[in-house]
């Protein structure tokens, strides 16, 4: 509400772009939080196990932004590395700071990277549907550099 931000700015002598200071941090906060919640609507039911190693059903690659945004909501972190193994095929996620850097995957018809470098709110499913992965996976979250 900008009265309230007005207010808030109004209040605390010699802090004139506190408004806008705060409406920048609701905005944000209102993205994450859409973001988080979309992404936990979406995956929580796919999701048997612990917050750092689970059986993921019915998973398809363009979920991969879901997935991502649901673990860092899980364990808290902003920098983390996922990785996803179903039979012959594998993916490997690595989050730093927020922001997904690259995803690895093979399958049998062979292995690509992807170059992500997008923060983990923007990334959305198209930044996924190229890649060859469905199915049942059993999937392990570990800190970033192990």
């Amino acid at each position: 509400n900008r009265n309230l931000l007005a207010r808030a700015s109004a209040d605390i002598p010699g802090e004139k772009l506190l408004g806008k200071k705060l409406r920048l941090i609701a905005e944000g906060s209102g993205k994450t939080l859409a973001r988080m919640a979309e992404s936990h609507h979406i995956v929580a039911p796919l999701v048997f196990g612990s917050a750092r190693e689970f059986i993921l059903k019915e998973f398809r690659a363009p979920l991969l932004s879901h997935l991502l945004r649901y673990v860092m909501l899980k364990t808290g972190r902003r920098s983390f590395r996922i990785v996803g193994e179903a039979g012959d095929s594998r993916f490997v996620a690595e989050v730093l700071g927020g922001v997904i850097e690259k995803v690895e995957y093979e399958t049998a018809s062979g292995s690509s990277i992807i170059e992500v470098r997008k923060s983990i709110l923007d990334v959305s499913e198209d930044d996924f549907t190229g890649m060859e992965l469905a199915g049942r996976y059993m999937v392990k979250i570990e800190e970033h550099g192990q």
